[in-house]
């Protein structure tokens, strides 16, 4: 069931910034581990990199619209 309110709101919010420093951690780690040559600073350069790419939804892909 979803829960508006604002308490709600803000768990879940934490919760999807969690996940996300979780992902960007785990895409950096396996950066490091494709490119042991690489130094930290060009790890970090990659991993930027990937962050700013945009890559097109897959096909079928919608948004839903949002609750009022």
């Amino acid at each position: 069931m979803h829960d508006p309110s604002p308490e709600a709101c803000e768990r879940r919010l934490k919760l999807t910034l969690e996940m996300m420093a979780a992902g960007i951690e785990m895409t950096r780690l396996s950066l490091a581990r494709r490119h042991p040559e690489a130094t930290a600073a060009e790890v970090e350069t990659m991993l930027a990199a990937w962050l700013r790419r945009v890559e097109p939804p897959p096909p079928g892909f919608s948004l839903r619209p949002l609750p009022t």
